[in-house]
């Protein structure tokens, strides 16, 4: 998958959480760090953060319920960096 579809998703997410009313902290500190990671994996040929995957399927299990466009993005994001070999 090319890296633009994966800063497109990364994109939604980010204004899907942003129009969230009921986003805790812990949420959007998990998403800033979602953020920095992915920014990484895009921008530069430093090593993956290996806890990426852990972050992700973190948002994805606290979105299931209240946020399911979100969720969504979470698992096509995680789903390119698998089809990518992250």
């Amino acid at each position: 998958m090319p890296t633009e579809k994966l800063k497109s998703l990364l994109q939604e997410l980010k204004s899907e959480l942003r129009d969230a009313k009921n986003a805790d902290e812990e949420t959007r500190d998990l998403m800033l760090s979602l953020d920095t990671q992915l920014q990484a994996v895009l921008n530069t040929s430093s090593p993956i953060d290996p806890t990426i995957e852990d972050t992700l399927t973190e948002l994805e299990s606290r979105f299931a319920v209240d946020h399911p466009i979100a969720e969504r993005c979470v698992r096509e994001i995680l789903d390119a960096l698998n089809k990518m070999g992250i």
